[in-house]
C-alpha cells in the first residue's frame, strides 16, 4: 500500500524489507519501545525510530500524545520538553483538560518550564494577532417541543454537524439556543480543536443533553472555545424580567489567550433577550440586567484576579437580542449611545462602506419574519472607570447558506478583531 512505499523511499536499498517489517509491528509494541527510549534519556534512539517510522508522532493508532501524558505522568520533565519541540500536536484533549491544566494536576513543579517551551512552539507554529469571535442563534429544538409556532424547526442533526464544521474556524464561539437537540452532532466538528464550557457540551445523546441543559438552566446558551486558551473565571445570570419560561440569561468567561496572544485577555459575554412578542418582550429590563451584571462581573474579576490588567483585556457581548437596529431604535440606542456598546459589525461596514444585512430574513426557508438585524458582536471600552483594550474590527460577516441549505433560521454573525 501507499504507506509501505513511503519505507521503499527512505530506507537504503536492500533494507526494505526490514522496513516494512517495522512498519507491520504491533503498535503495543512500537508504543512500549518509544517510552523506554524516552525514559532512559536516549533521545537518539528515540529519533532512530522516527527516521523509519515518522508518523509515530501522530500515532494514528495510539495517538503520540499518549507518549506526552506519559512522560509527564512519569515526571520525564526532559523527555516532556524533547516531545514538544518535536511537534507533538499539544491542541488535543487530555482527560478533557488543556494541555496546561493536565500539568498543572500531573506535574505542577515543571509547568513553568513546560509552558515556555510550548508557547514558543504554537506562536512559530500559528503566529497569531487577530481573534475571530461568532454569534450563532442556533434554532436546535428537540424535535419533541417542537409546536406551531416553531415547526419549520427540522434537520436538527444535519444542521447541527454542519454548523460544527461552519464554526470550527472561530476562536470564540458563542451560541443561542442549544436547547439539547443535537449537541454531540455539533461537536463533531469541533472536538479536535476546542472545548465547551464546562458543563455545557454533551452528555452523548439529545435526551440526556435536553434534561441537562433543562435542569442547568442553561437558557439555550452555548460557548466552545479553542483548546489553547484557558478559562480564568465564570459565571452566568438568569433574567428575572422575562416573558418566557426558558431560563434566558447570560454567560460570561475570562478566557486567558497567552498561548496565542502573550499577555491578553478576553472577556466575553453571550447572552439571548425576549422575543419582541408585539411588544411585550421585556428587553429594556434585560438590557438594565445585562449591564448591571457586566459590572458586576468586572468588579468580580477585578477582586479575584488582581493580576489582570483590565488595559490587555478585550471586553465583547455577543447574541441574539431580538432588536431590530432599524425599528427598535429606541433599545438600540439604549445599548449603543446611552451604555456605550459599539456595533462592530456596523463599524465594518460603515468603514467599507456597505450596508448592513440582515440576521434573521424571509429569504431563509426557516423563517418567517421580515428582515432584521437581532444578532450582535458589541464591544466595550470603559466599564466602571476601568479602561479596557480597544478593540478594532478587521473582517466582519453574515454568515449565510443557499435556501435550503441553512444551519439556522438566524444567519450567524463573524468578526475578526484586534486588540
Amino acid at each position: 500500500g501507499p504507506r509501505e512505499k513511503n519505507f521503499y523511499k527512505i530506507m537504503e536499498p536492500g533494507n526494505q524489507e526490514k522496513a516494512v517489517s517495522e512498519h507491520l509491528r504491533e503498535p503495543s509494541e512500537r508504543f512500549s519501545e518509544a517510552k523506554a527510549l524516552l525514559q532512559t534519556g536516549n533521545f537518539s534512539g528515540f529519533d532512530e525510530i522516527l527516521k523509519k517510522l515518522p508518523s509515530i508522532l501522530e500515532f494514528r493508532d495510539e495517538s503520540g500524545l499518549n507518549l506526552l501524558h506519559h512522560m509527564i505522568l512519569d515526571k520525564e520533565t526532559g523527555a516532556a520538553l524533547y516531545l514538544i519541540e518535536k511537534g507533538i500536536d499539544c491542541r488535543q484533549k487530555v482527560g478533557g483538560k488543556s494541555l496546561i491544566e493536565f500539568i498543572k494536576k500531573a506535574h505542577p513543579s515543571a509547568l513553568g518550564e513546560i509552558e515556555t517551551v510550548l508557547r514558543g512552539r504554537v506562536l512559530r507554529q500559528n503566529p497569531k494577532t487577530s481573534l475571530k469571535v461568532v454569534s450563532y442563534n442556533t434554532y436546535l429544538i428537540p424535535s419533541w417541543f417542537v409546536n406551531k409556532k416553531n415547526r419549520t424547526c427540522q434537520k436538527q442533526d444535519w444542521r447541527a454537524t454542519n454548523l460544527g464544521i461552519e464554526l470550527k474556524k472561530y476562536d470564540i464561539i458563542q451560541l443561542q439556543e442549544v436547547w439539547g437537540s443535537s449537541i454531540d452532532k455539533l461537536e463533531i466538528g469541533l472536538r479536535d480543536t476546542h472545548f465547551p464550557l464546562r458543563g455545557y457540551g454533551s452528555w452523548g445523546g439529545t435526551f440526556l443533553d435536553t434534561i441537562r441543559a433543562t435542569l442547568k438552566r442553561t437558557g439555550g446558551l452555548y460557548s466552545s472555545f479553542r483548546s489553547d486558551f484557558t478559562v480564568e473565571y465564570f459565571r452566568k445570570h438568569v433574567y428575572a424580567a422575562t416573558i418566557t419560561r426558558s431560563g434566558k440569561g447570560i454567560t460570561s468567561v475570562l478566557y486567558n489567550l497567552d498561548l496565542v496572544l502573550p499577555g491578553k485577555f478576553i472577556l466575553a459575554f453571550n447572552t439571548h433577550f425576549d422575543p419582541y412578542a408585539g411588544g411585550k418582550g421585556r428587553q429594556e429590563e434585560q438590557i438594565g440586567e445585562l449591564r448591571s451584571f457586566v459590572e458586576q462581573v468586572v468588579g468580580e474579576v477585578s477582586q479575584k484576579r488582581p493580576a489582570v490588567n483590565f488595559s490587555n483585556v478585550a471586553l465583547i457581548i455577543t447574541g441574539d437580542f431580538n432588536i431590530n437596529a432599524e425599528e427598535s431604535t429606541r433599545l438600540y440606542n439604549l445599548l449603543t449611545i446611552d451604555w456605550g456598546l459599539r456595533d462592530l459589525y456596523l463599524e465594518y461596514c460603515t468603514k467599507k462602506g456597505i450596508e448592513p444585512e440582515s440576521t434573521h430574513s424571509p429569504r431563509n426557508s426557516y423563517a418567517d419574519h421580515y428582515e432584521s438585524r437581532l444578532d450582535y458582536v458589541f464591544a466595550l471600552d470603559h466599564v466602571l472607570g476601568e479602561q479596557f483594550a480597544s478593540v478594532e474590527v478587521i473582517n466582519s460577516q453574515v454568515i449565510k447558506q443557499e435556501i435550503g441549505d441553512e444551519f439556522s433560521d438566524h444567519w450567524g454573525l463573524g468578526c475578526e478583531i484586534l486588540f
